[in-house]
């Protein structure tokens, strides 16, 4: 992925440079957002620090100040139907670095009463989430999003192309029909964090060319299934030089209601390794459904299940996992949440003490989120996660945590 994320990048700023420009304005625009959180409460090691902990932050960042976020957004629209967005993170965890989230150009077509078009080329998130439908791919619901949609963030980004076609009866239809399709690579290695990690609970997206630290297993070991795996994950590799892609489709009606279903291949070769980094043959089906009633009531929920294997009789796990969330907006200023959640995986495979990945849990969350003004808002979760999971010993070890948080960003 190193060697594709500044291809990648110049690509979408050519492509945008040779559009035509018709608009009057400014075709270049900028957003930064500064993010802060303060954490307290009961928790496991951190996954980033090397341990089996559901949260980011642990207890040796207790009641101190933490960096969340600090991002950028550079966009560019020559036109009123194209435009190319790059986005950049600084992660102070696990070691300093700016990373590359999304570097893509869209096309929206000039659209007829009936049919409406989306084209993205380049590094960027898959339309698969509810939550994080805010400014930077950031849930606007909680300052720590449901498991799925951490994974996503973490795992998964389309590097390729992607079209969406919409289709209504007439301009004056409710009911809109969508179909999603893409293409892409640099996907090969996911999977890996979900069986050897599990699920996690985090709002941290992982940039190209990034690595994230991988828990030591017996199975790493010198003369094991695994010895050449390195010891640091890379999620957007190409392996094998084999083409995945997703296929879904959606119906809206108006804004009150929003059902999507999706089906994700990254069709990777399970046993192929490239500079210690293995090929990971992920899939998965997602339903989600997001319902506005009342005065200003929403329901949320997503269901994913799918499969991930790797290597020549290696791991071979399903998995599984779904949140409901409820949420209420008052006077545009104040939104309320609940969430619950529950999450899987169970390992099939035979490599028993030397890789075990099977885990059970739920989780619950409540938020409460202020928004004084457009740039900033103020926020206070508290989460429960409780969960087991399978020891080296072949024992399932019980473990629990509670964290809360308050948190602040600004947009300017």
């Amino acid at each position: 992925m190193k060697r594709v994320a500044l291809p990648i990048t110049l690509l979408v700023c050519l492509l945008a440079h040779a559009t035509v420009a018709t608009a009057d304005q400014n075709p270049w625009s900028s957003e930064a957002m500064l993010g802060l959180r303060i954490n307290s409460g009961d928790t496991r090691q951190s996954w980033l620090n090397g341990g089996l902990g559901k949260f980011r932050f642990d207890d040796s960042s207790e009641s101190m100040p933490v960096f969340e976020n600090l991002a950028l957004a550079l966009s560019y629209k020559p036109s009123l139907t194209s435009k190319a967005q790059v986005e950049l993170f600084y992660h102070d965890d696990p070691d300093g670095r700016v990373a590359l989230t999304q570097a893509f150009w869209q096309l929206n077509p000039i659209s007829s009463n009936r049919w409406r078009s989306r084209y993205r080329v380049g590094l960027f998130h898959a339309p698969f989430s509810l939550e994080n439908r805010g400014k930077l791919w950031l849930s606007t619901y909680t300052s720590r999003p449901s498991v799925i949609n951490s994974w996503l963030g973490e795992e998964l980004r389309t590097v390729g192309v992607e079209g969406i076609w919409t289709w209504r009866a007439n301009a004056h239809s409710a009911n809109r029909y969508s179909v999603i399709a893409a293409a892409f690579g640099f996907n090969d290695t996911a999977g890996s964090m979900l069986s050897w990690r599990g699920w996690a609970n985090h709002n941290r997206q992982t940039g190209a060319a990034e690595t994230l630290p991988l828990r030591w297993l017996p199975a790493f070991a010198e003369g094991q299934p695994f010895q050449n795996q390195a010891q640091e994950f890379e999620p957007f590799k190409e392996v094998d030089n084999r083409v995945g892609g997703y296929l879904g489709a959606e119906w809206r009606r108006n804004r009150q209601l929003r059902i999507q279903t999706v089906y994700f291949h990254n069709n990777a070769n399970p046993r192929k390794i490239d500079q210690g980094q293995y090929g990971w043959r992920t899939q998965f089906t997602q339903l989600a459904v997001h319902w506005r009633f009342g005065q200003q009531w929403e329901l949320l929920s997503q269901w994913m299940r799918g499969s991930t294997f790797m290597g020549n009789f290696g791991v071979d796990n399903d998995y599984d996992a779904a949140y409901l969330m409820l949420a209420k907006t008052m006077q545009q200023k104040h939104r309320f949440a609940l969430r619950a959640e529950r999450f899987n995986v169970d390992d099939k495979d035979y490599l028993g003490a030397l890789d075990p990945n099977d885990e059970k849990g739920w989780a619950a969350t409540a938020a409460y989120t202020f928004m004084p003004t457009r740039q900033l808002s103020l926020s206070l979760d508290y989460s429960h996660n409780d969960w087991s999971r399978a020891s080296t010993g072949l024992a399932r070890i019980a473990w629990e945590e509670s964290q809360l948080s308050a948190a602040m960003r600004y947009l300017f």
